[in-house]
């Protein structure tokens, strides 16, 4: 299996956060990435390889989508700044 795959999607879903909440979303990406693409091989009787990972990624979504589930410190002072105006 080719880390290059994980990589890239990671440093993607990533590219826009802070060094902490970085590194935080890259190892919860990661582990998740690896441990369904384990039951994915599991549930074929084969092992972990390219297309697993990639089958995995794909089923996840674009990276720009799960990158909006975090939100970035920017995000919330934006809103922060919405309800000021709100209000």
């Amino acid at each position: 299996m080719d880390d290059k795959l994980i990589d890239g999607y990671v440093d993607e879903v990533t590219k826009d956060m802070g060094a902490r909440q970085r590194g935080e979303v890259s190892r919860e990406l990661r582990t998740h990435i690896l441990d369904s693409a384990d039951a994915l091989a599991a549930e074929r009787k084969t092992a972990v390889d390219d297309a697993i990972v990639r089958e995995v990624l794909v089923r996840m979504g674009p990276a720009g989508k799960v990158a909006a589930l975090y939100p970035t410190p920017r995000a919330f002072m934006e809103m922060k700044g919405l309800r000021e105006a709100i209000m």
